[in-house]
C-alpha cells in the first residue's frame, strides 16, 4: 500500500501525518467496519481545512522480515522531504501502535535539523507501545525464526536496549527545550474482544501513556477500534481536532489545581498518571509498571507523594502498594522513609506492615531496618490470625540471629500463656537461635504450666505435633535432661487425669517411634506411673486400653534397641499382671506375649 496526500494545504500552515502500526496498513488502520476512513473525517473539519493531510505507509508484513525499523525511519524522512512537509512550520504525527515509535525515531534522528529549521512538533498517540509489549516479547521467539525484526523490536523487556535507548534520548530530547514538543497520549481499556488467549490490553497503559500530562484511556477501546473512528462524534475523533486546533499555543502548561498535590505530581510525571490510571482500575500494579517505574528517573518524593495520595484516596488497597514500594527504591534510607510514611496513614494493615519491614531486613541487610521490622512485628503480633501464618513462617528468618532477644521477649513473655501463633513462631526460631537456652526453658515452663495437656486452651497440640517440636527443641542444643524433664513432666500431668490416659500413652508411643535417644530416661518412670494408675484405678475397660498401649510401648522398645531403666521382661510380666487384679481376661491375649 502506497502512501498518500488526502491534501496539500497552505505551505504556512501545519501538515499532518498519519502513521500506522505493526501488522497493518494505511487504508486497514484508520477504516471503521462502517467503511468510515478517519483521514477523510478530519479532512471535513472547517477549522482546520488549511492544514496538509499525509497517511504514510510502509512494509510491516510477514513478508516484509528484513525490513528494519531503520528502514522504515530513512523512507519517512524521504516521504516528508519530497511532500514538503519538512518545510512546515509544524509537523503533526498521529501514530497508531508501532507508529508512534517510528515518529519519535524520526524525531531523535532528525532532531538537530529540526531544531534548526525551527520547527514545531506535535505528537498524537494511540496505543504507542512506547516501552514494548508483553505480546511482542511472547512473538519474539517466532519473529525471530521467521527474522521479523520490527516485532523483535517491540518487547517489553529491560534488555529491549533498543527501545529503551530510544525512550531515553526522546524524553531528553524533549525535556531539553531544544526542540518545541507537544502530545497527547490515548490508550485502549480492553484486550481484543475475538481472543480469550489475549487477557490484557496488547499495549499496556503504562507503555502507552509515559510521555504527556493528561493522558485519556478510551472506554471500550481495544487496541485495533483505538484507531478506527465510526463517525466525527467519536471521542479520539474530538480529541484529535481539538489537539490540532491547539496548535500554535503553548501546551507545555498544564493545568493544575491548588492544592492537589495528587494532580501536580500527575501533571509533572505522566508515568505516574499512567501508573495511576492502572492502580483505579485493577487496584493495583502490573509487574511490567514496576519495573518501569523502578527504572525511571522520577523523584523518590513523587512517588511518595503518588502512594500517600493513592493510599488516603483510597484508590488502591494498601497491600497493593506496599507490596511495590520496595520494588521501587534502591536505598535503605528511601525504603525506610517511603514505608514508614505510608504506614502512617494506614494503620489497620498489620500484615502488610510487617511483610514489607521483612523485606526491608532483606533487601538492605541493614540493623536499623532489623529494628524497624522487629519493632512491627512486636506491636502486631497479637493481632495476628490464621491467614497471617505465612509471614510467620517465611519472615522471622529476617530478625535472627541480629535481634533475637528482642523476638524472644516478644514471643515469649506473654502473662496468659502462649498462643498458638507464639508456638508456630518458636517452632521456627528454634533452628535459626544462636543460644537456643531462652527458648527451651521458654518451652518447658509452658509444660510445666499444663499449656499442652488441655485441649480447650489455646496452646493445645495433638501429641504427635508436640513431639515434633520436642524433638525440633532437643536437635537445637537442648540436652537430653531438659527434654526428657519437660516431657515426663507433661505426661506425668496427663496419666494423672483419669480423662487423658490414653492420650498419655499415645504421646509417649509418639515418643519411641520417632526413636528419641532421651528415650530410656523417661520410658521406666512412665511404665511405672502406668502401673500404679493402674492398681489405683481399677477400672476394667481402662485396663484394657491402657495394657494395650503399655505393651505396644514395651514392643517398640524392645524392637528398636531401646536401653531402659530396669529388666524390659519384669516390665511386661508386670503389666501382664494387672490382669490378676481386674479378674477380666479369661485367656491371655496373644499380643502381650509370655
Amino acid at each position: 500500500m502506497q502512501s498518500e496526500r488526502i491534501r496539500k494545504g497552505r505551505d504556512t500552515s501545519p501538515a499532518i501525518i498519519f502513521i500506522h502500526g505493526l501488522m497493518s496498513d494505511s487504508q486497514s488502520c484508520w477504516r471503521h467496519a462502517n467503511g468510515s476512513y478517519w483521514p477523510d473525517l478530519v479532512s471535513k473539519e472547517i477549522n482546520i481545512s488549511d492544514f496538509g493531510i499525509h497517511v504514510f505507509s510502509y512494509k510491516t508484513t510477514i513478508s516484509s522480515a528484513s525490513y528494519r525499523l531503520g528502514d522504515v525511519v530513512d523512507y519517512l524522512k524521504e516521504q516528508l522531504q519530497l511532500d514538503g512537509v519538512i518545510n512546515r512550520p509544524e509537523i503533526i504525527f498521529v501514530c497508531h501502535s508501532m507508529g508512534g515509535i517510528i515518529a519519535r525515531r524520526y524525531l531523535v534522528q532528525q532532531a538537530a535539523d529540526l531544531i534548526r529549521r525551527g520547527t514545531r512538533v506535535g505528537l498524537f498517540l494511540l496505543g504507542s507501545p512506547s516501552l514494548g509489549s508483553r505480546y511482542a516479547t511472547w512473538l519474539t521467539p517466532f519473529a525471530r525464526i521467521l527474522g521479523h525484526t520490527q516485532i523483535d523490536t517491540l518487547r517489553f523487556s529491560e534488555q529491549n536496549s533498543w527501545l529503551l535507548d530510544l525512550d531515553r534520548e526522546f524524553l531528553n530530547l524533549k525535556e531539553s527545550n531544544h526542540l518545541f514538543i507537544r502530545g497527547k497520549e490515548l490508550a485502549e481499556e480492553k484486550p481484543p474482544y475475538f481472543n480469550s488467549i489475549i487477557a490484557h490490553p496488547i499495549v499496556s497503559q503504562i507503555s502507552a501513556l509515559r510521555y504527556f500530562g493528561n493522558p485519556i484511556v478510551i472506554p471500550n477501546t481495544d487496541h485495533f477500534s483505538l484507531c478506527k473512528m465510526k463517525d466525527r462524534t467519536a471521542i479520539q475523533h474530538r480529541l484529535l481536532v481539538k489537539f490540532l486546533q491547539d496548535s500554535g499555543g503553548d501546551p507545555t502548561a498544564l493545568p493544575k489545581r491548588a492544592g492537589s498535590d495528587q494532580i501536580e505530581i500527575l501533571n509533572r510525571n505522566p508515568l505516574l498518571a499512567a501508573a495511576d490510571t492502572e492502580i483505579k482500575n485493577s487496584g493495583t500494579l502490573q509487574p511490567d509498571t514496576i519495573g518501569v517505574l523502578k527504572n525511571s528517573s522520577i523523584e523518590k518524593g513523587d512517588l511518595l507523594l503518588f502512594y500517600r495520595s493513592a493510599l488516603e484516596n483510597s484508590t488502591a488497597s494498601a497491600a497493593a502498594i506496599l507490596g511495590n514500594v520496595l520494588d521501587i527504591v534502591s536505598t535503605y534510607n528511601e525504603g525506610t522513609d517511603i514505608v514508614e510514611r505510608i504506614i502512617e496513614t494506614t494503620p489497620d494493615t498489620e500484615a502488610e506492615r510487617l511483610n514489607v519491614g521483612m523485606n526491608l531486613c532483606r533487601k538492605f541487610n541493614h540493623p536499623g531496618a532489623l529494628k524497624w521490622a522487629q519493632n512491627v512485628f512486636h506491636d502486631h503480633f497479637d493481632a495476628f490470625h490464621p491467614r497471617y501464618e505465612s509471614f510467620l513462617r517465611c519472615n522471622i528468618d529476617a530478625l535472627l540471629p541480629a535481634n533475637e532477644q528482642s523476638v524472644l521477649s516478644t514471643l515469649l513473655f506473654r502473662d496468659r500463656g502462649p498462643g498458638r501463633y507464639q508456638i508456630d513462631a518458636l517452632e521456627q526460631i528454634l533452628p535459626r537461635a544462636l543460644n537456643p537456652t531462652p527458648l527451651i526453658n521458654r518451652w518447658i515452663s509452658w509444660v510445666n504450666a499444663g499449656y499442652f495437656d488441655d485441649p480447650e486452651m489455646d496452646g493445645y497440640e495433638p501429641a504427635e505435633i508436640l513431639y515434633k517440636k520436642i524433638q525440633r527443641a532437643r536437635l537445637c542444643a537442648a540436652t537430653d535432661s531438659q527434654v526428657s524433664e519437660a516431657t515426663y513432666t507433661h505426661l506425668t500431668r496427663l496419666f494423672r487425669d483419669e480423662r487423658r490416659h490414653k492420650f498419655a500413652l499415645n504421646h509417649l508411643n509418639s515418643a519411641i517411634s520417632a526413636e528419641y535417644k532421651f528415650a530410656d530416661e523417661i520410658i521406666s518412670n512412665v511404665i511405672e506411673h502406668v502401673h500404679l494408675y493402674l492398681h489405683s484405678y481399677p477400672n476394667v475397660y481402662n485396663i484394657f486400653c491402657l495394657q494395650r498401649e503399655a505393651i505396644n510401648c514395651l514392643n517398640k522398645i524392645n524392637n528398636g534397641n531401646i536401653q531402659i531403666k530396669g529388666d524390659l521382661q519384669e516390665w511386661r510380666h508386670r503389666i501382664y499382671m494387672l490382669d490378676d487384679i481386674s479378674g477380666f481376661w479369661t485367656r491371655r491375649p496373644k499380643d502381650l506375649g509370655p
